[in-house]
């Protein structure tokens, strides 16, 4: 979505490539106040997963959590409509599913964590989880704008992700 935004409200057309990165420097405080600081100042929720000891399907599970109510809180019914809709009929780059994108690049750390581990089988390869995992998550968000949100998102995938991961 950087990309894209820089590419058309900037007029950059040539930019290929874009990554942001977030810089904080600590100085001259306790090592408690420094692990208190990475969960809470220094945290982004849609991308940190600070806790160690979660499991693969905790991680997931508080990441669509966090995605979805970053959605549900943030971003209007008829703006995600639209963004959903125009991936249906674009001909060209359809950044939904561009899997470059840190999103997947995660969510292909957090899957092949779990087989390592042995929480999920090996069925399925960590590339097909991770793309039913991100077509669920958008069929979720298709229905949620197709009934006009009449149900609270993030609750409703807190409610059936462990349904749908329980098949890995």
């Amino acid at each position: 979505a950087l990309l894209s935004d820089a590419r058309t409200l900037l007029g950059i057309t040539s930019l290929e490539d874009v990554r942001l990165y977030n810089r904080y420097d600590a100085e001259n405080i306790s090592p408690e106040l420094f692990d208190y600081a990475v969960g809470t100042v220094f945290s982004e929720p849609q991308l940190d997963l600070t806790s160690p000891d979660m499991t693969a399907t905790d991680k997931l599970l508080y990441l669509n959590y966090e995605l979805f109510r970053l959605i549900e809180n943030t971003i209007s019914l008829e703006l995600l409509t639209r963004l959903l809709s125009t991936q249906l009929v674009t001909k060209s780059e359809k950044h939904l599913l561009d899997h470059d994108r840190t999103y997947y690049r995660l969510l292909r750390s957090i899957f092949s964590e779990g087989q390592q581990s042995g929480e999920f089988g090996t069925a399925f390869s960590v590339n097909e989880m991770v793309k039913t995992f991100a077509l669920w998550e958008r069929a979720v968000l298709y229905d949620w704008c197709l009934v006009g949100g009449e149900y609270p998102l993030a609750e409703y995938g807190r409610r059936t992700m462990p349904l749908f991961l329980a098949g890995y």
